[in-house]
């Protein structure tokens, strides 16, 4: 019998206090099977025992995924994780297995590397590694190696499985927004179908994303996830699902070593089902949203505005389109002397119509004289927040265990950080004497939004924001000249701020 030693951790002492490690454990299952569910559970409970009977570490939580493992991309509670590791937060990670931290070798051992280099160490109990050990580069890649074999095979399982489903015909969707899916059979839920229904009803008849998105939030319309603000990205899938008139393409993702891709039509064939299931809206109405997809599309793509740092900053709400960036050559000049003057603009829904234009020098001037005048005002709200965030997050540094599951000490304190460091963004520019430039300005401001009569900008204390004014307070009103057909035009300036924590 082989000989096994328990090493037992070194405890750390800072001015003779024992200094203990902020310790987390890390679970996850790949599936919503019910013996999964178990093994979730009891991968839980066993880090939390593990974690809380060792005196040297201190108990922060558990972070948790129920998702695919042969990404991070889609793993929320693993990116928390790691976020929180990178602002040192952390000092110990430990999980399972690396079959539970990360199936795909050259994602995992780049993240393994990356928060060892700044200190951060990660435990996995049954291989009884860690990730400061010398040895830990050769064992770690050996061993991931038959991880990555282990989920490619799974994958190519899985792959014969479908493709066989595909062949027959067969449903290979659970889920999806508008149905009820039992087996191979689609019933129509109506309430759902409804929304549905005036989603492409609208976007047919020309509204835009953020008008869909603004009327279902006024309709008190939760997206398919119960949030109150639908994505661009749900509204973009529903447009583009063939299963909402019927049909069913099977096939369109597929798996190549455990990575889920999106089929091109150039690795896996596709299956394409005429009237699977009854539609929610007709075929027609269908092919005419894809036909307007397809045109917007090539209007938009690699347009002027497309890279331009104005992109997506300067809103206007009476064509509910962003004014995108051309350098714009006066009418009546030709030759080599004409003039190109930066400009930002967007015109109606009909081109030519309703044009919003604004030179760039206009909108820097005006935010040039907004920050100074909201200068003294900003930094009044912004430096007793600064003094209450970091006494909150002493606090929660002071705090050792919780036994509230709904709250996650960690994650409320990266969330305070992340306010934290939103302060500090916008104090360092206020009071910088650098000359801004329209980065300086983004980073300031979240959105200028153009009226027919005035402008209003918001500006929020956290790095959230959201799409309803109704959200932020007014803080300051002012005015702004510039000189337009050499006339003078003065417009209202109304400043609102948002951001809580």
């Amino acid at each position: 019998m082989n000989k096994v030693d328990i090493i037992k951790a070194i405890p750390n002492y800072t001015n003779g206090v024992k200094q203990l490690k902020i310790t987390v454990g890390y679970a996850r299952v790949s599936t919503e099977s019910e013996e999964q569910d178990t093994s979730y559970v009891l991968q839980i409970e066993e880090l939390e025992n593990d974690i809380k009977s060792n005196p040297n570490y201190q108990f922060m939580g558990i972070f948790k995924d129920k998702a695919t493992g042969t990404s991070a991309k889609y793993r929320n509670e693993f990116k928390l994780m790691i976020k929180l590791a990178r602002k040192k937060e952390i000092d110990l990670i430990i999980t399972k297995s690396i079959s539970r931290f990360g199936r795909n070798l050259t994602e995992t051992i780049s993240i393994i590397r990356e928060l060892r280099n700044i200190g951060v160490e990660v435990y996995f109990q049954k291989e009884n590694i860690s990730s400061l050990d010398d040895s830990f580069d050769f064992l770690f890649s050996v061993l991931s190696s038959h991880a990555e074999e282990e989920s490619h095979n799974i994958s190519q399982n899985k792959l014969w499985s479908v493709k066989r489903q595909k062949q027959n015909g067969e449903n290979l969707t659970h889920r999806l927004y508008g149905y009820k899916i039992t087996g191979n059979e689609y019933h129509i839920i109506e309430d759902e179908a409804k929304v549905i229904r005036k989603i492409f009803d609208l976007y047919i008849n020309g509204a835009t994303y953020k008008y869909i998105i603004g009327f279902l939030f006024n309709h008190n319309i939760p997206s398919p996830t119960g949030n109150p603000y639908w994505s661009k990205t749900t509204l973009e899938g529903m447009l583009k699902n063939e299963k909402f008139c019927g049909d069913m393409m099977l096939g369109k993702n597929f798996s190549v070593n455990g990575l889920r891709k999106v089929n091109h039509g150039d690795l896996t064939e596709k299956v394409f089902v005429q009237n699977n299931h009854e539609g929610i809206i007709s075929k027609e109405t269908f092919a005419q949203a894809q036909a307007i997809r397809e045109k917007r599309r090539k209007k938009h793509t690699g347009g002027p505005g497309s890279k331009s740092p104005y992109a997506s900053f300067i809103y206007s709400t009476v064509n509910e389109k962003h004014l995108k960036y051309v350098m714009e050559r006066p009418k009546g000049k030709s030759g080599r002397n004409k003039t190109e003057i930066p400009t930002l603009y967007c015109n109606g829904l009909k081109p030519g119509t309703n044009r919003v234009g604004f030179q760039v020098k206009v909108i820097l001037d005006l935010l040039a004289q907004i920050v100074k005048e909201l200068k003294p005002k900003i930094l009044s709200i912004t430096y007793p927040l600064f003094k209450e965030l970091t006494s909150s997050i002493s606090v929660l540094e002071t705090t050792s265990s919780y036994h509230d599951d709904s709250f996650s000490p960690l994650t409320h304190k990266l969330k305070l950080i992340n306010h934290l460091d939103r302060l500090k963004e916008i104090q360092s520019l206020l009071t910088s004497t650098h000359e801004k430039d329209i980065n300086d300005y983004r980073k300031i401001f979240n959105k200028i939004m153009i009226d027919a009569d005035s402008i209003s900008l918001k500006l929020s204390l956290s790095n959230e924001d959201t799409p309803n004014l109704k959200d932020y307070n007014l803080i300051h009103e002012s005015t702004f000249t510039y000189i337009k057909l050499f006339k003078p035009i003065t417009l209202p300036i109304k400043v609102y701020l948002g951001g809580s924590y």
